[in-house]
């Protein structure tokens, strides 16, 4: 009877640590949802805050990506993806947070320009080839063919809204989309621009 009872608390110590040690270890989605992470945050989408994607891609040239964006999770920011401010989250452990930027970082596959303007619902209002409630990207494109530096044109274009250029319904601001998004976006719409010669 002792020999049971030793072996089942030795075998529950084992579970204990096994499972505490497999979250931690697990690192991912799991943690990223018991510490509520993804009310903010979606893997391919903009939400409250940006998609997982898009912060990793951030991180890219950051020879120290995990160390980097486990402080910025864990002291806070504002200000490096919109207006929104990330809250401090200084509850969750060092391993889990070390954990967590290590899984958002694979997950850093740079969305294309297409998949950036239909997260950002660019794609409401522009068809590739035909009018819609604003031009269609040939149209767009077309329009930038002289210009040497169409990219950061297009660009500013985009980021501040404009009205007249391609009739009266005015094109609002897109202050809330980063810059390299409006970048990748800029650079897919002029090679549409192709498909109409």
């Amino acid at each position: 009877m002792y020999e049971v009872k030793a072996l089942s608390a030795a075998t529950a110590a084992f579970f204990i640590f096994f499972a505490s040690s497999a979250v931690s270890v697990l690192g991912s989605e799991e943690l990223m949802k018991s510490n509520n992470c993804l009310i903010c945050h979606k893997v391919d989408t903009k939400s409250i805050g940006p998609s997982l994607q898009d912060i990793a891609a951030k991180y890219t040239e950051d020879d120290d990506a995990v160390a980097t964006l486990t402080k910025s999770i864990q002291e806070g920011s504002k200000g490096k993806y919109g207006e929104v401010a990330m809250p401090a989250q200084k509850q969750v452990s060092d391993d889990d947070l070390k954990a967590i930027s290590e899984w958002i970082l694979t997950l850093s596959a740079a969305p294309t320009g297409e998949e950036l303007m239909k997260s950002n619902n660019c794609l409401i209002c522009h068809k590739v080839d035909t009018k819609s409630i604003g031009p269609s990207l040939q149209d767009i494109a077309a329009k930038y063919t002289e210009d040497d530096d169409a990219v950061a044109t297009l660009t500013k274009s985009i980021q501040e809204g404009s009205k007249g250029k391609y009739g009266e319904v005015a094109m609002p601001a897109q202050k809330q989309v980063s810059d390299d998004d409006l970048k990748t976006i800029s650079e897919w719409i002029l090679t549409q621009g192709k498909k109409s010669e």
